[in-house]
């Protein structure tokens, strides 16, 4: 018997307490965000809830209580400059299995960062989890890269169009190495879930499992009953005919007789005949 899950996933967009300078200006705000995020999350009655941009422990507790009775967080640990992480939401028990925040060698460890270091770590850390619900699921939240571009000394703002090129290209970088870096961290669950043969679990790395037809080739590792099959008595044996081309059809149209077709043009309608001119009469 199978068990449905449902996963969401939902950027909450810096959830900040009431009077942070990037959060809601006052407590009312606040509220009406909590609430708001509570009403959507019931309506959708997810099993877990993969949410980005959290701030503060305390608003992910304030949320999750909002939703309803038993559901429980878990946060990544803040690796950037600003505190936001992602987290795990549930009814179901969530245990964190791994926090992943160091590029790993695997992936792309030598990339270079707009102020001419070279990254070693993840902007934003991604949170490895196994959630306890509907037969069991392990999941990774991360928050890569954004679109938003960051300059040396902490500029948002270009000096020229060259430094503007560089920063697209250097937040390309991270993104990239930040994306191979959960997917190291995804080959590592996938193939420690194949070596452990956890039941249920399918492994992509494997490839589609195939039953395979067991041959006997030799008379005596065939099945018993396929050796002394009783032979068939009473039975007509069927013949085949062999497939004959059909004729092709005579054509239809040879044989309709020919009607000599005449050509009748439409009657001419008489030209009018051009109003006389009137002649103009001398001056006098």
């Amino acid at each position: 018997m199978t068990s449905t899950l449902t996963v969401m996933t939902w950027n909450v967009e810096n959830l900040f307490p009431a009077g942070h300078p990037d959060g809601p200006p006052d407590r009312e705000t606040y509220d009406v965000k909590i609430a708001y995020l509570a009403t959507t999350i019931r309506g959708i009655n997810p099993d877990v809830v993969a949410s980005q941009e959290v701030d503060d422990p305390q608003c992910a507790q304030d949320l999750a209580r909002a939703v309803g009775d038993g559901w429980q967080v878990q946060l990544a640990e803040p690796t950037g400059g600003r505190p936001i992480r992602v987290g795990i939401l549930s009814p179901h028990p969530v245990t964190i299995e791994d926090q992943i925040v160091d590029l790993p060698d695997a992936g792309l460890p030598a990339v270079p960062d707009v102020d001419g270091t070279t990254l070693t770590r993840m902007g934003r850390g991604a949170l490895s989890v196994h959630v306890d619900g509907g037969g069991g699921l392990r999941l990774i939240t991360c928050h890569l890269k954004s679109k938003l571009l960051t300059y040396p000394d902490g500029r948002r703002y270009p000096k020229n169009e060259d430094e503007r090129a560089r920063g697209a290209g250097y937040a390309l970088l991270r993104r990239t190495a930040e994306a191979v870096a959960v997917r190291v961290q995804l080959n590592k669950v996938m193939t420690a879930s194949a070596t452990n043969g956890e039941p249920g679990v399918h492994n992509p790395l494997r490839g589609p499992q195939r039953r395979t037809r067991r041959r006997h080739h030799h008379p005596a590792q065939r099945p018993e009953r396929r050796r002394h099959q009783p032979a068939r008595q009473g039975r007509p044996r069927t013949t085949v005919q062999p497939r004959t081309t059909p004729t092709p059809r005579a054509n239809l149209l040879t044989h309709l007789p020919r009607t000599r077709r005449t050509h009748r043009p439409h009657p001419r309608l008489p030209r009018p005949t051009p109003p006389s001119r009137q002649r103009r009469q001398p001056r006098r």
